[in-house]
């Protein structure tokens, strides 16, 4: 009979099949299969499973992250308003930070989680194409802001009204309110008593007196007046020349220094001269826009005796129909509607073109073709 005693130590880690994903150690007997990060023991001990850190650990991307689990480790796919950090975690991106000129310039940039906001400035509202702002267009929104005596002008992130001569802008730009002349001006009329109307006021006299805007005193009546006064024409070459009549009862000064081309009545016309020959300096020796001041009954015409001419007072809406008009020195100023220009041949709004390629009108007699545009 005989016993065999085997002593020989089998060196398991010699296998290639053994541990094959971890660090195989031989031991007395046996061996022990070291697993590093991402990996466990297997439950047979001889090698070792990957760790689905996706489905073990909570939230192992943080931030909405999409986990991809892969042997030994993770990644993370991150969404749209995140950046990957070390590639197993995702972090707001901060828009505000990386592009400063994102919202500008008419917005501060207000960073969110995933994103960003642009906080508009008053006046402003946030556009549908680009992160920025646009200008409000109070005045197309809202046609009648600044009320029957007043005209709106759109501007950069705001309005104003441009009010009609004796009207005044409201606290807070809310409408035209009535200028008391009467108040402001406290000796206006002098020895005359002063009282204000709506959008204007006047100086009254006792019975049998007119006021003397010159000497500012009342003064008898003068029975007779020196001073003609007539129609005045626009246009001398239009076939139905009684149809051009800017108004009626001016003097010729009235007319010929302004924007007539004759005065007359009854469509016997007298041409006005043409700017620049003797003919109109002897009757308009201030210049285009410049009229006597008063009827020039109670003195000798001085350099001081020529007034602007309140083009808006004398003419109406004959030179700016559909608009509003506004008196400058020695002109006038038209303002039209949103998408109206001023034709000066026909002194009227006109709707504009439909093209994209139209170019504004020049306007005559120093007029200014406005409108709101946002």
């Amino acid at each position: 009979l005989f016993c065999c005693l085997c002593s020989l130590d089998l060196d398991e880690c010699q296998d290639q099949q053994t541990c094959t994903r971890g660090h195989c150690q031989n031991t007395e007997g046996s061996f022990l299969c070291h697993c590093g990060p991402g990996f466990r023991g297997s439950l047979a001990g001889d090698d070792c499973d990957d760790v689905d850190e996706c489905l073990e650990e909570a939230r192992p991307c943080e931030s909405g992250g999409e986990c991809v689990n892969n042997m030994g480790s993770y990644t993370c796919s991150c969404p749209r308003g995140y950046r990957q950090v070390n590639g197993t975690r995702c972090s707001d991106v901060d828009e505000c930070v990386d592009e400063p000129e994102l919202c500008s310039p008419h917005a501060e940039c207000l960073n969110t989680e995933g994103s960003y906001l642009c906080v508009c400035e008053s006046g402003f509202s946030a556009s549908i194409h680009t992160p920025s702002c646009d200008d409000i267009d109070e005045c197309g929104l809202n046609d009648t802001l600044c009320g029957p005596h007043g005209f709106c002008e759109n501007r950069l992130g705001s309005f104003r009204c441009l009010c009609e001569q004796g009207y005044q802008e409201a606290p807070g730009s809310q409408g035209c309110v009535d200028v008391n002349e009467c108040e402001l001006l406290s000796s206006v009329c002098g020895e005359a008593q002063c009282k204000n109307t709506d959008g204007s006021f006047h100086c009254e006299c006792p019975s049998g007196q007119d006021y003397n805007v010159m000497i500012a005193k009342c003064e008898p009546v003068p029975t007779v007046s020196s001073v003609e006064r007539k129609e005045c024409y626009y246009r001398l070459n239009d076939e139905n020349l009684c149809e051009s009549v800017l108004t009626s009862h001016v003097t010729l000064q009235e007319c010929c220094c302004t924007l007539g081309a004759g005065w007359g009545d009854n469509c016997e016309v007298y041409p006005c001269p043409v700017n620049g020959t003797d003919q109109f300096n002897q009757m308009c020796p201030s210049g285009r826009g410049l009229i006597p001041n008063g009827d020039l009954l109670y003195g000798v015409p001085t350099a001081g005796s020529y007034k602007d001419a309140d083009e808006c007072a004398l003419f109406g809406q004959e030179v700016c129909k559909g608009g509003f008009c506004l008196d400058t020195v020695g002109s006038y100023e038209c303002y039209c509607k949103t998408g109206q220009d001023y034709d000066p041949a026909r002194l009227e709004c006109r709707g504009r073109p439909n093209t994209a390629l139209h170019k504004p009108r020049v306007c005559l007699h120093a007029c200014v073709c406005m409108m709101c545009v946002s």
